[in-house]
């Protein structure tokens, strides 16, 4: 009995490990590169990439169009409304795809003279990429695949890191050589895996709008997502113009952002047994809350560590220059884990009950909150009123987060109550 425990515990938790073991990899490798970038281009330069990272993360949103979360969810579990279209999904996401990258390359070379160069083009081109990398990924998670989906993105991480690393070498660390390769590195990987694409059905010419419904809201959800998360940096960027400030933001922001990128392989995991449970009408409240609860503790327990050895680990990993600077920023952009953490949570939850609209919403209420508190503490505080605006946005998208799903909540806790013994 005590090894057939054992092996079923390890049944569980070798998921976990293994995306959490690539997701490790990844951020070490992407913080590396970062590091790398940091110190060859300095403060100013390295906030200009950034700048133009954030800028095609944004226009990535078209690209992907909602499908990447659509994808996943109907893989995971399949809804009664698309049971008998599922199968016409990847077709129809590849060629929305394919389309919206062919017309936003065109606009970027239209523009190049007033930019002053290709990379915005070359940006889009590895969002594309990226875009389909991560999709493929998707649907592997969705099928349980997870041996399979770590490997996939360790060999992505390994060959676009390498890719990167020989045309920075060659030609320099622009932001034009580091997409370019980015985006070739992750191509390549892709046509290794191409055995592993779902299959696709024949294109049709018929306007795919019953696929556009599905995906709207979740396209929503990425544009709101992507603007309260970049929106810091653009805003920065406004105000302080090449200001060393956005570059020591930059750095800051990417540990913040590491640190949600390692949450992700547990969200997916809370986000297939929601997801499942739903389907079922079984809905499992003592879960919900213990994955609330330890979000809430690691949350803290990170922002502590933000404050304490937030600053030595910027001038450690990034140098001096930007540990001065950074000082002041880590340790209330940390703070912000304490919500955001539990906020990754509840958007599983969210989604897996189909209440992405809701979540949609509140994520636009973000926005607008973050623009506000951003215009409002900017231009006196610089980064540090950036950081201090993140608090407050998530603290307000957790309390909306969590009214809007108050009903899935106390639905599960009655069903909990009153269910008959056996």
């Amino acid at each position: 009995m005590h090894l057939v425990e054992r092996a079923t515990l390890i049944q569980r938790i070798m998921p976990l490990a293994m995306q959490w073991g690539a997701t490790l990899y990844s951020v070490c490798i992407s913080l590396g590169l970062s590091v790398l970038f940091a110190r060859t281009m300095g403060p100013s330069a390295f906030g200009s990439y950034t700048y133009i990272y954030v800028l095609a993360s944004f226009l990535a949103l078209s690209q992907d169009g909602g499908f990447n979360t659509l994808l996943i969810r109907e893989r995971v579990a399949k809804s009664s409304l698309l049971l008998t279209r599922n199968d016409d999904l990847p077709t129809i996401a590849l060629t929305h795809l394919l389309g919206s990258t062919i017309i936003l390359i065109a606009f970027a070379v239209m523009l190049a003279p007033w930019l002053g160069s290709l990379s915005l083009a070359c940006a889009i081109f590895c969002f594309c990429v990226i875009t389909l990398t991560q999709w493929l990924s998707s649907w592997l998670r969705g099928a349980g695949e997870f041996g399979l989906d770590a490997f996939f993105l360790f060999c992505g991480r390994n060959l676009s890191a390498l890719m990167v690393l020989s045309a920075v070498l060659i030609f320099g660390a622009t932001p034009v050589s580091i997409f370019v390769g980015w985006g070739i590195g992750l191509l390549l990987v892709l046509v290794g895996f191409h055995k592993h694409f779902p299959t696709f059905a024949k294109v049709s010419f018929k306007p795919p709008f019953w696929a556009y419904r599905s995906s709207v809201s979740f396209f929503a959800i990425g544009a709101a997502s992507a603007l309260y998360h970049q929106m810091d940096i653009v805003v920065l960027r406004h105000f302080l113009n090449d200001n060393p400030d956005v570059g020591h933001y930059a750095v800051a922001s990417r540990m913040f952002d590491g640190i949600l990128l390692l949450a992700l392989p547990v969200a997916l995991m809370v986000f297939r047994r929601m997801r499942t449970q739903a389907m079922m009408s079984s809905l499992n409240v003592s879960f919900s809350f213990s994955a609330l609860r330890m979000a809430f503790v690691i949350g803290g327990s990170l922002a502590v560590m933000g404050w304490l050895l937030g600053p030595w680990g910027i001038g450690l990993l990034f140098g001096s220059d930007y540990a001065q600077g950074a000082c002041g920023v880590i340790g209330w952009l940390f703070t912000a884990l304490i919500f955001a953490l539990p906020n990754v949570v509840l958007e599983q939850l969210a989604i897996a009950t189909h209440r992405e609209r809701w979540f949609a919403g509140c994520l636009a209420f973000a926005v607008l909150v973050s623009l506000g508190c951003n215009a409002w503490l900017v231009p006196g505080r610089g980064a540090q009123g950036a950081a201090l605006a993140t608090i407050l946005t998530e603290c307000l998208l957790f309390v909306s987060l969590s009214w809007g799903l108050r009903h899935e909540l106390m639905q599960t806790v009655h069903s909990l109550k009153f269910k008959p013994v056996r």
